[in-house]
């Protein structure tokens, strides 16, 4: 087997021990983001005005779109239990295209087990791997995303792999900054092409094919938070800016995850 799927069974024993002893240490959501990623992802149904507007324009969608079903069940979103699952599931992913991508590079066993090593050693990445937060999701999905760019470019062909496509569509939809990344990466594996002897003609259409792709995925966050802006300006009062509950459907009175402030700071 090789190394990198061994250093990703391991990530996932580790995660999942982490998580259970994070949980009876009450710390899985101590953190109000993960609270807030929780709520946001349930109002999407649960709520007096449902629909994919509950998102709102601060935070990008796919983590609360990958949450806004489990959620709806009082036991998983009071636990965020499937929000940490997707997190020790990204903690895997994380190790496994690091893993490769090291071996990849230098071809060294020793390499793979110590580039493993230096993430599932890390305290701040195991707590974050155990949480609803949406950091294990950006890193997963631009690991991958920079895994498959690094496959791609020896092959020297104009189509692009759909996994690469949904890699980075995964990772422009999770956090702004892998808008960075992709914006250093993806200059980067057109001028590797152009080094392995592509032509003026195949560089343009490859630019085209991937730029398309990103502008697309950016075009969500620009809308919707054009649409939230308009919202807090007609709604917001002076008083709403500090420390109003939340309270959604069902879930009135349970003061566990709705007692504290929105995340645009409104009801």
């Amino acid at each position: 087997m090789p190394p990198e799927l061994l250093l990703t069974l391991a990530a996932i024993i580790v995660g999942l021990v982490n998580w259970i002893l994070l949980w009876r240490a009450d710390l899985v959501l101590s953190h109000y983001d993960a609270k807030a990623h929780l709520v946001v992802a349930r109002r999407i149904v649960d709520n007096v005005t449902p629909g994919w507007q509950q998102i709102g324009g601060v935070w990008l969608p796919l983590p609360h779109l990958l949450s806004a079903l489990p959620v709806q069940m009082d036991v998983l979103y009071r636990t965020g239990a499937f929000a940490s699952l997707v997190s020790i599931v990204c903690l895997a992913i994380l190790v496994f295209a690091t893993a490769r991508l090291v071996r990849l590079a230098t071809g060294s066993p020793l390499g793979v087990a110590v580039a493993g090593a230096l993430i599932l050693l890390n305290p701040n990445l195991l707590y974050l791997h155990a949480t609803p937060m949406t950091e294990p999701l950006l890193l997963a999905a631009t690991s991958l995303a920079i895994l498959w760019l690094v496959e791609w470019v020896p092959q020297n062909q104009d189509e692009v792999p759909p996994r690469l496509g949904w890699a980075l569509f995964a990772a422009a939809w999770t956090r702004y900054e892998a808008w960075l990344v992709i914006a250093g990466a993806l200059p980067a594996a057109l001028y590797a092409c152009h080094r392995l002897g592509a032509s003026r003609v195949a560089l343009v259409r490859r630019a085209c094919t991937l730029a398309g792709r990103e502008l697309s995925n950016m075009e969500w966050n620009a809308f919707a938070t054009g649409l939230e802006l308009q919202s807090v300006c007609k709604t917001v009062k002076p008083q709403a800016r500090h420390g109003s509950a939340v309270v959604h459907g069902r879930d009135k009175g349970r003061e566990q995850l709705t007692a504290f402030p929105h995340p645009l700071g409104v009801r």
